[in-house]
């Protein structure tokens, strides 16, 4: 943490908790979550199951990505030269330095990279609208009809 003097008040700036994206990924997808749902393995069956309908398999073709509630991933540091597909169940737009991608199960098309938001993983556990809708907003990210 970082201590600036004004005149007036003293201010503690706190440093980010940066994950470098780089160094980590192997695969061109990618999936965010909290990592306070990871152990959970009911959560985590689930979601092995909603990305092998859209032929997302983690650790072959898709990474899994856990960040800390006050940590960001900077998407603007991922390799300019190929495409991304991520996937952020309850990650913030803030925590991926986004502002404007409010929207849940909504594809954002940036410069190299599709982003989806969706709900915590463990939200669609019993809620069958809400799984449909992310089913649907998952074949629009992979084009699958």
């Amino acid at each position: 943490m970082e201590k600036f003097k004004n005149i007036l008040k003293s201010y503690n700036v706190p440093e980010l908790d940066l994950v470098e994206p780089v160094n980590k990924l192997k695969y061109q997808n990618i999936v965010l979550i909290p990592k306070t749902e990871f152990p959970d393995l009911a959560q985590m069956d689930f979601l092995a199951k909603i990305l092998a309908s859209v032929k997302l398999l983690l650790n072959e073709n898709t990474d899994l990505v856990e960040l800390k509630p006050d940590s960001f991933f900077p998407i603007k540091n991922l390799p300019k030269e190929k495409p991304f597909d991520i996937i952020a169940f309850g990650i913030t737009p803030a925590q991926l330095m986004l502002n404007g991608c409010e929207d849940l199960h909504k594809t954002y098309n940036l410069t190299n990279i599709k982003i989806i938001f969706a709900h915590s993983i463990s939200i669609y556990n019993g809620q069958d609208l809400q799984k449909k809708m992310l089913w649907s907003a998952l074949k629009t990210l992979k084009s699958i009809q």
